[in-house]
């Protein structure tokens, strides 16, 4: 991976975490809460490699429950920035580039691929959250071209 992707890729996530932190931090520090920056990087992690919980978990030091409640939290505040950042298409033009589009995206977000076996809730709050990340990803991108 070149060193410039990287500065991009960390850039992101801060940018991710600064503008999420407030919304998915813990109420309390009972138990040793996970920290908002802990609970995107989990987040990223399970949506960019399509992993099991328990693996996401265990990577993170945390139970499997810890894992699905922090991915959960995190996907439904990134999806509530979907106004934000996702305009819908408003000619054929627009639609062919968005599925064009739909192959680069399941290959930034590999669970995307694979196929997704949790809640119908869970899995439109991921489908919508990688769509608000890949947005993010490229907005800052352009922004820096």
């Amino acid at each position: 991976m070149q060193r410039g992707h990287f500065n991009h890729l960390q850039e992101n996530v801060r940018y991710i975490i600064n503008e999420i932190s407030d919304n998915i931090r813990s109420q309390t520090d009972r138990n040793h809460a996970l920290t908002p920056t802990d609970m995107v990087l989990l987040t990223l992690r399970f949506l960019a490699c399509g992993s099991f919980l328990q693996i996401n978990g265990d990577i993170m030091g945390v139970d499997k429950a810890t894992a699905n409640r922090a991915i959960d939290n995190v996907t439904r505040v990134q999806a509530g920035l979907a106004p934000h950042f996702i305009k819908m298409p408003s000619d054929i033009h627009e639609l062919n580039v968005i599925e064009r589009c739909f192959g680069i995206w399941k290959r930034h977000f590999y669970i995307l691929a694979l196929g997704i076996s949790l809640s119908v809730q869970m899995v439109e709050a991921i489908v919508v959250a990688t769509a608000v990340l890949h947005n993010i990803a490229l907005a800052m991108m352009t922004s820096q071209i």
